[in-house]
Order: C-alpha cells, then sequence, then structure tokens
C-alpha cells in the first residue's frame, strides 16, 4: 500500500506478432510529491474543521442548540471527515515513514487558525511547546517499523488474541478510565484553582487522543477487511467483521464528543497540541503492540522512539508551564464568563433606565429641582476603570458574538 503503483506489462499486437511493451514506473518522484502534498492538505483541512467546530460550540446562540443543528459545526465535522479520508490516500502514494509526521503540521496550522478565528495570542511558549511536539511525534513514527502487511480476518483474530494484547487490552481502558476520573473529579469540586483546571484540559485531549489512537487501530483493520473482500473473501459475511466497525464508529464518536468539549471549555493553543500528542503516539504504540512491529525493533529503533516519546512529553510540559510569567492583564488568561456578560448587561439596561427616570423627575417637577447623584458618583466609580473581562476595552465587543475562551492555567479560576 506504501509503494508507488505500477504500470504492468502491456502487451500490444503490431504488424510483426505480438510485441512486449516494458513500461517504467509511472513518476516515482512525482507520486511521492503528491502523496506529500495531500498529506499537508488533510492536515489543513483537519485542523480547520476542528476551529470552525469550536467557533460554533462558543457561539452564544448556540448554547441551546445540539451539534448537529449548527450549520458551522456540521461544516467543521465535514471538514474532519474530508481531511481523514484525503489523509488515508495519500498512504497509498508514498512511504507512512515520510506522511506520518506530516500530522503533526496540524499543530503549525493550529497557531495561525486560532488567532484568527478566536482572538487567541499565542506565546512564545506556544511555538516552543509546538516544535517539541512536531520533533518528537516526528521521531517517534519516523523510527516505528512501516513494513507493509496485507491481513485477512483469520489473521487479524490470531493478533488480536496474542497476550500482547491482552495486556494492552488492560492498558488502554485503565488510561482512558485516569482521563475520565481527572474530568469528573473537576466536575464535582473535588479538585479546583489552576491544578483542577490542567486536569480537565488534559482529561478531555488526553481522553479524545487515546481513543483517537484506537480508533485508527480499528481503521487499520476494517480497511484489511475491505481489501481482502476485494481478492474474493467472504471477510463481510462474519459478525466479528461488524464487531469491528462497530467498534471503530463507537471509539470515533467518543472521540469527537471529549474533543469538542475540551474545544468548548478551553483555548484550541491548548487542546489541540495536547490532543495531537495523545493521538499520534497512542496510534503508534497500538500499531505496534497489535502487529507485533516492536518484536522487531533493533537497539537503535526503541533508543529513538523513546527519544521521540521524551520529546514529545517536553513539549507538553512547557504547554502547561506557558502561564509562570503571565499576569492578569495577558490576553490568553480567560474565565467563562457567559453568564456574567449576560447580568453585566443586564445591569447596564437597569442603570440606563434609572438615569432617564431621575431626568424626567427633575425636568417635571414644578419644585425646586433636588440634584439627584447618578449611580456611578453615588457609587463613587466616576474615575474607576472596570475591568475588561476580555483582557482590554477593544475585545469586550466580543462578548456579543461568541463565548469566552478560558485558559486552563488561569490562576483565578
Amino acid at each position: 500500500m506504501s509503494s508507488p503503483m505500477n504500470i504492468k506489462r502491456l502487451l500490444m499486437k503490431g504488424w510483426d506478432g505480438w510485441n512486449e511493451i516494458q513500461t517504467a514506473d509511472l513518476g516515482t518522484d512525482f507520486l511521492v510529491m503528491v502523496g506529500v502534498v495531500m498529506a499537508a492538505a488533510a492536515s489543513f483541512i483537519t485542523c480547520l474543521g476542528l476551529n470552525l467546530q469550536k467557533m460554533s460550540l462558543c457561539a452564544p446562540e448556540n448554547v441551546s442548540k445540539k451539534p448537529f443543528a449548527q450549520p458551522k459545526w456540521v461544516a467543521g465535522l465535514t471538514c474532519v471527515v474530508v481531511g481523514s479520508i484525503i489523509d488515508f490516500l495519500s498512504f497509498g502514494l508514498a512511504p507512512q515513514s515520510l506522511l506520518a509526521p506530516l500530522a503533526a503540521l496540524s499543530l503549525v496550522w493550529n497557531l495561525v487558525m486560532a488567532s484568527y478565528f478566536h482572538g487567541e495570542d499565542y506565546t512564545r511558549a506556544d511555538v516552543y511547546a509546538t516544535f517539541l511536539i512536531f520533533i518528537g511525534t516526528g521521531v517517534t513514527v519516523s523510527y516505528a517499523s512501516h513494513v507493509e502487511k496485507e491481513y485477512d480476518l483469520g489473521e487479524l483474530l490470531e493478533l488480536w488474541n496474542q497476550p500482547r494484547m491482552v495486556i494492552y487490552g488492560f492498558l488502554v481502558p485503565m488510561v482512558l478510565l485516569l482521563h475520565w476520573g481527572f474530568v469528573k473529579a473537576v466536575e464535582k469540586g473535588h479538585v479546583t484553582g489552576r491544578t483542577g483546571s490542567i486536569m480537565q484540559m488534559i482529561g478531555y485531549s488526553g481522553f479524545a487522543g487515546t481513543i483517537g489512537g484506537q480508533s485508527l487501530l480499528f481503521a487499520k483493520s476494517a480497511v484489511e477487511l475491505l481489501k481482502d473482500a476485494f481478492h474474493g473473501s467472504d471477510a463481510f459475511w462474519h459478525v466479528q467483521t461488524y464487531a469491528i466497525i462497530g467498534m471503530m464508529t463507537v471509539c470515533l464518536l467518543l472521540q469527537i464528543t471529549y474533543l469538542n468539549d475540551g474545544l468548548k471549555n478551553f483555548d484550541s493553543l491548548f487542546v489541540i497540541p495536547v490532543y495531537e500528542s495523545y493521538w499520534i503516539i497512542a496510534g503508534v504504540i497500538g500499531g505496534l503492540v497489535y502487529f507485533g512491529e516492536m518484536e522487531e525493533f533493533d537497539s537503535y529503533q526503541k533508543h529513538m522512539f523513546v527519544l521521540g516519546t521524551v520529546i514529545t512529553g517536553s513539549g507538553l510540559y512547557v504547554l502547561t508551564q506557558k502561564d509562570s510569567s503571565l499576569n492578569s492583564n495577558d490576553k490568553t488568561q480567560y474565565v467563562e464568563v457567559s453568564k456574567f456578560d449576560t447580568d453585566l448587561e443586564e445591569f447596564d439596561e437597569g442603570l440606563e433606565s434609572d438615569r432617564e427616570n431621575s431626568r424626567k423627575l427633575r425636568g417635571n417637577s414644578s419644585t425646586p429641582s433636588l440634584e439627584l447623584p447618578e449611580f456611578e458618583g453615588a457609587l463613587g466609580l466616576d474615575d474607576v476603570e472596570l475591568p475588561s473581562v476580555y483582557g482590554s476595552n477593544e475585545e469586550s465587543g466580543k462578548a456579543s458574538s461568541r463565548r469566552q475562551r478560558r485558559s486552563p492555567f488561569d490562576k483565578s479560576i
């Protein structure tokens, strides 16, 4: 699948009988370049879809709407699906070792899109973290095994029954349960403040990325069965085939649900890098364990694989420490204020109404006018500049167009 397609020998009947014409490979370098461009485009389209989903989910008018009732969210989901299909097709044109690291390009796209769509200003720490995660995931994937084999249903089921898959099948649910516990612990108020915010963000993103790695594993199995069916097998006459497809569907739905929850509550600059790191690492490890590729590693490959994982982890650490130099005036400090915005608007409307009534009372009264202080003066707020929850007066107008973003590292939460 990873090798370029060849044009087979053609036999043509000429004037002198059968002439065998041997053709050369069809532009190997050209096909590889097409595969690279497709993979880069896929990462861009997928990242665009995720940011469209976040924009829709955070819009105040969509708070009470289901995601599928939001046109912009549906458009984002369509982008994610199209990006996944293009990414899959690209692996038929170029080696996996060349294409897989390009998935980390979505981190670069996200720096630009988060700023453009959501007004999230990235910092130097964001750039450092993105660079480390990009390099780490690239090293991890590049030094993994890239041998392509074809499997039928019987061989796939035999792989599932290997002892290593029993251990893997125990550890993955434990990882998912841990991240689910992070989210629930914060929701129930057991962990609060900055620590709670970090736990919740990692809970959403880590769960989505880990389950996404499993959906990739089931998708690979489903593709193998589809290829086997094209060769004339009866793979789709067995219930196990539909069980694999069903598990892939469940994993995809959970992945979308938890990723959307993370995007709805936290900045894209935090959620997507963590999600992509988990997704790439989980997908690579799942493939290594399932297909037994780790057993074929030499010493150098093992060391480089571990090094790549450590570099990725260091990028995540930089991301979680980025607030150490931030202050309350930094635009990356946010809190959820959708209800607070509504309360402020109602207060302003009431204040304006009281002012108008006061003016009418002074204008219609026949008695000497009694100077009634306006509310700001009575409250001593004439010279006090009320802080904007959006970091600046220019940005405060954004409250009417979308829900406020939240950083998991705001110490005031």
